[in-house]
């Protein structure tokens, strides 16, 4: 099933990106059972379906997506740049105003490696640092600015161990 693209639909950023925020996709789509496993087939489709079928947008409501898929992990972009993500729990002079990445993985039943953590720095955090002059004080968890999802990207995705990972690699 091929889903239609309708950027009509969804709100342009009308500014550039000042902050970056990583969610756990299952707190967006608790209903899929296949965004809190790993899997050796990619997710992302499912997910955009789920989301097109019981949303009616065409789009995820995250910029990018990261999951493993066999025995690494990929990054897919889900949403344009251009094109704001919807979180009603987080402030709008935040939200309408960052990038969002959602992981593929359930993040209190399973822990993270190594590798993951670099995946999202090195393929979508630095280089939109780079690109957008975003500070390391402006990268977000879901879970920092949110009430309602405090369990999001899930217990044992560190902070600190992310953050670590993330300033070991070099912004050019």
């Amino acid at each position: 099933m091929l889903i239609p693209y309708r950027p009509a639909t969804m709100s342009i950023m009308r500014s550039k990106p000042r902050f970056i925020i990583i969610h756990d996709a299952s707190c967006m789509y608790p209903e899929i059972e296949k965004v809190s496993i790993d899997s050796k087939l990619p997710q992302t489709f499912s997910s955009r379906l789920f989301n097109w079928i019981i949303s009616g947008q065409s789009d995820l409501n995250y910029h990018y997506m990261v999951e493993r898929v066999g025995q690494d992990y990929e990054s897919f972009l889900g949403r344009p740049l251009d094109r704001l993500c919807i979180y009603k729990d987080i402030p709008d002079q935040i939200n309408s105003r960052a990038i969002h990445i959602g992981m593929i993985g359930k993040y209190d039943k399973q822990i993270p490696t190594p590798r993951f953590y670099l995946q999202i720095a090195y393929r979508i955090i630095i280089p939109n640092m780079h690109l957008f002059g975003i500070p390391y004080g402006n990268i977000y968890f879901h879970n920092d600015l949110s009430e309602k999802h405090k369990e999001c990207p899930g217990l044992f995705f560190k902070k600190s161990l992310f953050m670590s990972k993330l300033k070991s690699l070099p912004i050019r």
